[in-house]
């Protein structure tokens, strides 16, 4: 049996209903409230973070590795620097292990109407895409560059067997200048005395067959009691399809390209790594760098290719790429001058 209520219980249920309406709309507005307030705070006191997700959306987009084991005989480019300057010498040098045999080594760089390489502090000129026979294992180079800031150029050692068969090594060198007024065709004009020396090289190079000498190579077989010599060299630079992931070799790229750096490291010395980590400092807007998980212990003689590719290009005419192994010095090596390396980019916007 339903009961009838008075006016006054009516109206004390009425009184109630309106109060829990009005609670609950003060707790909803109090929870949005305190939801929009945590996510101001954690914006305001977090960039990292979310700067953090943001450049790993924006910037790397792929890494391939490619392990290659310990050759018979290697020969490797071992300069402690790629990243050279117009008109000052660098040493290009190399190593040369395993089973030597004899034969003679000769250097060689691509042709590049922008580029000339000298030797003898620049009194004889060497032409390019020439092998140019060497009798040791490193050579002073001093390169000229004109009509432009900066200009890649590989540079290929050859050791050539009695045999006639040949190893080579070519790593991508960078040349680059300290100001605009070498650029100039005037720039060693006024300090050549002897204009006509610069054509006598040629007739004086002698052939590779008469200059032909044992190089005797020292070896260490105690690998157990040797030192770990990890070596970075950039191999190329160019662009990644965004579809299938194959690297192609470029000068410059598009602001709007996936840009990419075929590079490898190489354990030149004489005992097996430990797992170790590298670094990369990508041309990117925002900028970011790439930090890597442990790669695998390299015997001597071994090698990894690696394979980098970026988005978001930095919106300028040049990007510096960095590479630097073992970041955090965690290897006993020979010597780690060469675990850092550097090269620039062409931008086209």
């Amino acid at each position: 049996m339903n009961t009838i209520k008075t006016p006054q219980e009516l109206r004390k249920e009425r009184q109630k209903k309106r109060i829990a309406q009005s609670l609950s709309l003060i707790g909803a507005g109090t929870l949005i409230a305190l939801g929009m307030w945590g996510a101001t705070w954690l914006i305001q006191s977090s960039p990292a973070v979310f700067g953090a997700a943001q450049n790993m959306v924006a910037s790397v987009v792929q890494l391939t590795t490619n392990f290659r084991s310990a050759e018979d005989e290697v020969l490797a480019i071992t300069s402690d620097n790629t990243l050279v300057h117009s008109n000052e010498p660098f040493i290009l040098s190399w190593t040369h292990t395993g089973s030597v045999t004899d034969g003679v080594y000769k250097v060689s760089y691509q042709c590049d109407e922008n580029i000339t390489m000298s030797t003898d502090s620049g009194n004889t000129n060497i032409p390019c895409d020439t092998k140019f026979t060497i009798t040791d294992t490193s050579i002073e180079l001093t390169p000229i560059l004109k009509n432009s800031r900066f200009q890649a150029m590989p540079i290929t050692v050859y050791f050539t067997k009695d045999d006639g068969t040949e190893l080579e090594d070519t790593v991508l060198f960078v040349v680059e200048t300290n100001n605009t007024s070498e650029n100039t065709p005037t720039d060693n004009s006024d300090e050549q005395e002897t204009p006509t020396t610069p054509t006598a090289p040629t007739p004086n190079q002698t052939p590779g067959d008469k200059t032909e000498q044992t190089i005797e190579i020292p070896r260490d077989d105690t690998p157990i009691n040797g030192k770990v010599d990890l070596v970075v060299r950039v191999l190329k630079t160019g662009i990644l399809n965004s579809d299938t992931n194959e690297f192609t070799e470029k000068e410059s790229i598009l602001v709007t390209d996936r840009g990419g750096i075929f590079f490898e490291v190489i354990n030149l010395g004489t005992k097996t790594s430990e797992k170790w980590k590298f670094n990369t400092v990508l041309p990117t807007t925002p900028a970011y760098t790439f930090n890597s998980d442990e790669q695998e212990q390299l015997a001597p003689g071994d090698r990894i290719e690696f394979t980098l590719g970026f988005d978001n290009v930095v919106h300028e005419t040049e990007g510096t790429i960095t590479i630097n192994i073992d970041p955090g010095n965690t290897l006993d090596e020979v010597t780690r001058d060469n675990n850092t390396t550097q090269t620039i980019i062409k931008i086209i916007q």
